[in-house]
């Protein structure tokens, strides 16, 4: 079902930009770890009302795993999402530069099978 030579083509074609988001993702961790004294400081000055308002939501981590944890799935969630929205539109401009959905929608397959390659193709 799949064409594995296209896949290893589109890997080739998709490395720079695959480097590019793995660098910022990890430099952007790296950073989270390496600021956390300064940011347990910034936690130290909070008033304690909001402190009280804050542990409603969780409070504030003790650890620098908790810190960790926290501050990575949001950056991951982030940069996974505008990869998401990078590839999609690249997708799309590179079906409409090759002019290949007119001729891909007018092929006798079903859908199922078309979104299941289509993706692999690109």
């Amino acid at each position: 079902m799949f064409n594995f030579t296209i896949i290893k083509m589109e890997l080739k074609r998709a490395w720079k930009g695959l480097l590019v988001w793995t660098l910022a993702v990890r430099i952007t961790l790296f950073l989270l770890f390496i600021l956390y004294p300064m940011v347990k400081d910034i936690y130290a000055l909070i008033p304690a009302e909001l402190q009280t308002i804050m542990e409603q939501f969780g409070g504030i981590p003790d650890t620098v795993l908790e810190y960790f944890a926290t501050q990575g799935a949001i950056m991951m969630q982030i940069f996974v999402s505008i990869f998401a929205v990078m590839l999609g539109f690249n997708s799309i401009t590179k079906e409409e530069r090759e002019h290949s959905s007119d001729a891909t929608f007018s092929l006798p397959v079903s859908r199922s099978e078309f979104f299941g390659t289509s993706f692999m193709r690109r």
